[in-house]
């Protein structure tokens, strides 16, 4: 039985897919199997994979129609052996002790449930060399203070790629949430979690092309399941809403309201005025430069008076720290 379970999500990567692979192929550490999910690709990447699976056969291919890379995941899930579970894109790599690393953490900590990483982003391969520090320290967090440490660094930064989890408190990622649906995952990693890591180690490289889903253009219905996407992080945490609360809601709002397409906008007006009713999120809880935006949105649904605002605290910030 392997020890880490490696899942590699795929749709039509086959440009950057065998320096992905072989980032995998040059682990210092070699208890791993990979489940590889072609998510119905349209160009080569299938083929490649099927390659790679003849010739090592820690390397597991699965080809299904398209899905979404949440239902592909999903589906490795299912399948996967390892005691950890890890996540790799079809288009980032490994540094080449990312594995090593973290069996050296789980051997040196006792009962560690979760480990995350540094990241760097990357245009082309040759950016990489020696950027990663194998005596890197790490954070022990425990406990309550596991949820305080998850909102703290994972609303903006929840890349799954980064994290190696106890294959037993995987849940399943939400399908039809196109962005953030690391974030709803890890989250609830977490909520299930007693003991993690927070490793400086930089291990995983995230590929900064022009086709990346943080870069696409989002339709506002597809904005809105993004909302809901958060709502769901409220629920499994719902003592740490103050959090939540001040780590984001203004940002994602404006993010959700698309200035090109507000054909959605009343019904993600109304679900937020629905948990400020539940008191899921409240006004007390804002940092006092964002109440003004909290009133501008609730009463007259205003974007412009929160960019606004935000404009103006930025100002003021720079004003306070310049020098004339």
């Amino acid at each position: 039985m392997p020890y880490i379970s490696v899942i590699i999500p795929v749709y039509n990567a086959a440009a950057y897919l065998r320096e992905c692979i072989d980032s995998l192929l040059s682990q210092t550490f070699a208890d791993w199997e990979a489940l590889c999910v072609d998510d119905g690709s349209t160009d080569e990447s299938g083929i490649i994979l099927d390659e790679y699976a003849a010739k090592d056969r820690r390397i597991k291919v699965f080809h299904q129609s398209n899905k979404g890379v949440s239902a592909a995941r999903n589906f490795a899930l299912e399948s996967a052996k390892g005691e950890y579970v890890c996540f790799l894109d079809g288009d980032d790599i490994f540094d080449r002790d990312f594995l090593e690393k973290a069996n050296e953490i789980f051997k040196n900590e006792d009962s560690v449930d979760f480990l995350r990483f540094r990241f760097k982003r990357f245009k082309e391969k040759s950016e990489l060399k020696n950027s990663g520090d194998s005596a890197a320290e790490y954070l022990v967090v425990c406990g309550n203070d596991i949820y305080e440490w998850g909102f703290e660094n994972l609303i903006f930064t929840g890349y799954s790629g980064l994290c190696i989890f106890k294959r037993s408190l995987a849940g399943r990622f939400p399908v039809g949430v196109k962005l953030s649906e690391d974030t709803v995952f890890i989250l609830e990693v977490l909520s299930r979690a007693e003991k993690i890591i927070q490793s400086e180690f930089v291990g995983y490289y995230y590929r900064d092309s022009d086709f990346s889903a943080t870069k696409k253009k989002f339709s506002s219905k597809e904005r809105l399941v993004f909302f809901e996407a958060f709502e769901k992080m409220l629920d499994l945490f719902p003592t740490h809403t103050r959090g939540m609360s001040r780590m984001g809601w203004f940002n994602l709002i404006i993010w959700v309201l698309n200035a090109e397409d507000t054909i959605y906008s009343k019904e993600i007006h109304s679900k937020f005025k629905a948990l400020v009713k539940k008191k899921k999120i409240r006004y007390v809880d804002l940092k006092k430069h964002w109440r003004l935006s909290y009133l501008a949105y609730y009463y007259c649904k205003s974007t412009f008076l929160i960019h606004l605002t935000r404009l103006a605290i930025r100002f003021a910030l720079f004003c306070r720290h310049a020098k004339f």
